[in-house]
């Protein structure tokens, strides 16, 4: 599917940036390792907004729980 929507990538640059993710724990770290690959929480939500809302980026009032649903995530997808 990536090489059908991105003609210029061979299987060369697919395996490497699969590698690299890999090496540097973008899918397979921290809660991912219990809860599996995508997990969140409420508290990390509340953390990115508190960082956003510092930035001067978002109102600290801001109802951050209307901006996910944990339904479908937290699952051990991936283990």
């Amino acid at each position: 599917m990536i090489k059908k929507d991105n003609p210029d990538i061979d299987d060369e640059k697919i395996a490497y940036a699969r590698q690299a993710m890999i090496d540097h724990g973008l899918v397979e770290s921290g809660q991912a390792l219990t809860d599996g690959i995508g997990a969140m929480s409420a508290d990390q939500w509340s953390a990115i907004l508190s960082q956003f809302a510092d930035a001067g980026a978002y109102d600290k009032d801001l109802k951050v729980s209307a901006a996910y649903d944990l339904r479908f995530v937290n699952k051990k997808v991936g283990m």
